[in-house]
């Protein structure tokens, strides 16, 4: 006897190919809100990554358990006394937890913090946390990480933490000495290497006041921007000379033009 063959099947999926046409046609909201949905078709809660469970899911699961038993083998009460105690256990920690995670991003408050986070340049962000926002489970820095711009990152995204290294002062006479060398030539060393260029701007940000200096390296130019603090000499005009000691003028015809002149006469 012929098998019949269902040319409506699909073998990869296992579904029919009028279900995976159901499935593909599915439009972006219905989609978008199945990937952010909260809870599932019968009222569970989904906790998703970084989330804990509060005592609603808890005492859930557990009407869940007793409506779902088997009558012919119902459980001892004495095990739902010991389950109810544990899942009061675990949202006594699931608080403690919360509110430990609170206490320790406001320590941030005020400090300078570096993010694994990079802008749309590539430029990593860092700045000075303004304030703490908890939303559910969640606990976010606030952080003012360029003047007037202000950003919410997760605390797992913070890999250094300063002191404020920024006060008022000092950063205003850091950004106005730094604007006033602009077209300059200056000298700087970070104390692995010295390196000579043009200053072509000023950038500040939540570390505080670097320079944009047009610098020729490897025969090449090229734009770096280096802290305000690495610089070590200032010229109008020119170049240094010799790096290694910049404030050593080259000699005008040098001593061996002297002696030259003097064998002469």
């Amino acid at each position: 006897m012929p098998t019949a063959i269902n040319s409506n099947y699909s073998p990869y999926t296992g579904k029919t190919k009028t279900e995976d046409k159901k499935e593909d046609e599915k439009g972006i909201i219905e989609k978008s809100t199945e990937a952010t949905a909260t809870e599932t078709a019968r009222g569970t809660r989904i906790v998703k990554k970084g989330q804990d469970l509060d005592k609603n899911a808890f005492f859930k699961i557990l009407a869940a358990e007793l409506a779902n038993q088997d009558p012919t083998n119902a459980k001892d009460g004495t095990e739902y006394v010991s389950q109810l105690a544990q899942f009061s256990s675990l949202e006594q920690m699931a608080n403690l937890n919360s509110m430990m995670k609170l206490t320790g991003a406001s320590s941030f408050i005020g400090k300078v913090v570096l993010l694994r986070r990079f802008d749309e340049q590539g430029n990593q962000y860092a700045g000075i946390v303004r304030n703490v926002i908890k939303n559910g489970d969640e606990v976010k820095l606030s952080i003012e990480y360029a003047p007037g711009k202000v950003g919410e990152f997760a605390m797992e995204d913070v890999l250094n933490i300063t002191d404020d290294i920024n006060e008022n002062s000092k950063y205003n006479n850091d950004l106005l000495n730094a604007v006033n060398l602009i077209g300059k030539n200056v000298l700087m060393d970070d104390g692995t290497e010295k390196l000579s260029g043009v200053v072509k701007g000023v950038v500040r940000n939540g570390l505080g006041v670097s320079i944009r200096v047009t610098v020729t390296k490897d025969g090449k130019e090229q734009d770096i921007y280096v802290p305000f603090e690495y610089v070590t000499n200032v010229q109008e005009d020119g170049d240094f000379g010799d790096i290694e000691n910049p404030d050593e003028k080259p000699s005008e015809g040098g001593e061996e033009d002297k002696t030259g002149v003097e064998e002469k006469k």
